[in-house]
Parts: structure tokens; sequence; C-alpha cells
């Protein structure tokens, strides 16, 4: 009887280690998920700031935007230079949907995302680029995308 007792005491003991490895286990595997969000997340804002920077810093760029709010004729240059810029912040964009969707980016993040995206749709030169570029994306991006220019037609045709 006192052997029987003891071994339930062993077992409970050990099932307890196990419960606690189990719990030990989890809670690292959740450590190491939110050091990769926070990594994505970094590089994310690295993207950001060399995007920004390199279209800060591109003399062709500024001379190329001039000429659209000019209304200027755009040569071959200052159509690659355009495409490239554009091309450039809808792959972030596009890259920030996959992140969101994967559940890498708060939703937080993504309307932020989402409002600065938003805002861009109504410049000339941005809607060009979709119009010709648009299929090159994911069509869950793309659906988003053009629901959003559809919703800026709409609000355009009832003003």
């Amino acid at each position: 009887m006192l052997t029987e007792k003891v071994n339930d005491w062993l077992q409970i003991v050990g099932m307890a280690g196990i419960i606690g490895s189990l719990i030990f286990v989890g809670l690292q595997l959740k450590q190491s998920q939110d050091i990769a969000v926070s990594s994505q997340y970094q590089a994310r804002l690295d993207s950001i700031i060399a995007v920004k920077g390199n279209l800060l810093q591109s003399d062709s760029l500024a001379h190329a935007i001039r000429k659209v709010e000019n209304g200027e004729s755009l040569g071959q240059f200052d159509i690659l230079v355009l495409d490239l810029a554009v091309g450039q912040i809808f792959d972030l964009w596009e890259t920030n949907h996959f992140q969101y969707v994967n559940g890498f980016v708060s939703e937080e993040h993504w309307q932020g995302v989402s409002r600065e995206i938003d805002m861009s749709l109504g410049k000339t030169y941005v809607s060009e680029y979709w119009a010709s570029n648009g299929l090159t994306y994911s069509a869950s991006f793309a659906e988003i995308i053009d629901s959003k220019f559809e919703a800026r037609r709409d609000q355009n045709i009832a003003q």
C-alpha cells in the first residue's frame, strides 16, 4: 500500500514536471514569435527608410515629378524613373499587406498603411502606374487597390 501511494505521488510529480516543461516550451515559442515579429517590423522600417531616402536623393525623380505636376510631357527616362519609384512604393505596400494577412503586422499598422495608400492613389502617376502594372501584384493585394480606386472614382462621381 505504501509503495502504491509513493508510486502515485511520483506519477503526480512527474506529470507536474511534464506540464511545467510544456508551459516553459510554450513561453519560449511565444518569445521566439515576438522576436520574429519585431525583426520583421525592423526590416520593414529599414526598407521604408531606404526607399524614402533614395527617393529624396534622386534629382531625376524630382525632375520627373515636376514635369507631371506642371503637365509637361515625360521622356522615356522620366517614365522609367517614375515607374521605379512608384513600383518601389507599391512593392512596399504589398509587403505590408502580406505581413498583415499572415499576422506579422498589427491591425493598427495596416490601417496606417491603408490610409497612406488612400492618400497616394489620387496622384496622377500612381493611377497610371497601377493601370499598366497592377496585374504583376498578388491577387489579394490587387483586389484591395482596385477597390480603393473604385471607391475614389465613386466619390468623385458623387461630388
